[in-house]
C-alpha cells in the first residue's frame, strides 16, 4: 500500500476530484484558469497604519556578505482578520530584524509595540544588556506597523509589470490612533532591516 493510497476514494476519482490514474504517487486536481493566477492584493498606500498578529518567528542567520552568519529574527506578520476586507485575506509580510550592535534599531522598534521591557538606549560608551524575547513569546502578539515606501520587487504580475512591495519602518501598540511610541530610535543606528512582503 503507497503512502498516498489515502487520496483514492474509487479507482476512477481521488479525494481532491477528478480521475484517478497513473503511478499511485500522483494526486489530481481539479482546477480551473482563476486558480492560477498570482493572487493580487491592494497596494496599502504609504502612511497607512495596519494591525497585524504574529503567526511565526524564528532566528536565523544573516546570508549577507557583510554580517554573514549573524542572527536575524524573521517575523511573519498576519493582517488581523478586521482588515482584511482592506488589504486582503490571509495576507502576510515578514519583517528581518537584525540582532547585532549596530542593526538592532528594528528589532527595537518590534519588541516595544509588543510590550516588552526594554532598557533605554545607553549614552555613547555604555553598554546595556537585552534579553531578546524568544519565538514562543512572540506567536499570537499584535502590533500595528505603518507603511513608509513602496519598492520595486525582482518579480512581475500577470501583466508583466513589476511588482511593489510595502517597506513598514514603524511600529506601535495596536491602538484607534494616537501618537507612535516607536518612531524615532536613531540611538540605535541605521541601515538594513524592516518589513516586506
Amino acid at each position: 500500500m503507497s503512502n498516498n493510497d489515502f487520496m483514492k476514494t474509487t479507482d476512477e476519482e481521488n479525494l481532491l476530484g477528478g480521475a484517478a490514474g497513473g503511478d499511485g504517487d500522483d494526486i489530481v486536481l481539479d482546477l480551473s484558469g482563476d486558480d492560477l493566477k498570482t493572487t493580487k492584493f491592494p497596494l496599502i498606500p504609504i502612511g497607512t497604519w495596519v494591525k497585524f498578529s504574529i503567526y511565526e518567528a524564528e532566528v536565523k542567520p544573516s546570508k549577507s556578505q557583510k554580517n554573514e552568519g549573524k542572527p536575524v529574527y524573521h517575523i511573519t506578520l498576519k493582517v488581523l482578520p478586521q482588515e482584511e476586507a482592506k488589504w486582503g485575506s490571509g495576507r502576510r509580510f515578514t519583517i528581518y530584524a537584525p540582532l547585532w550592535s549596530g542593526a538592532f534599531f528594528t528589532a527595537f522598534k518590534v519588541f516595544k509595540a509588543l510590550g516588552f521591557d526594554i532598557p533605554k538606549p545607553p549614552k555613547e560608551g555604555e553598554r546595556i544588556n537585552f534579553r531578546v524575547p524568544g519565538p514562543n513569546k512572540l506567536y499570537g502578539k499584535t502590533l500595528e506597523a505603518r507603511v513608509t515606501k513602496h519598492e520595486q520587487g525582482n518579480t512581475t504580475d500577470d501583466e508583466g509589470n513589476p511588482r511593489l512591495f510595502e517597506r513598514f519602518e514603524a511600529f506601535r501598540a495596536v491602538t484607534d490612533g494616537g501618537p507612535n511610541d516607536s518612531d524615532g530610535l536613531d540611538e540605535f543606528a541605521s541601515g538594513d532591516g524592516g518589513l516586506f512582503s
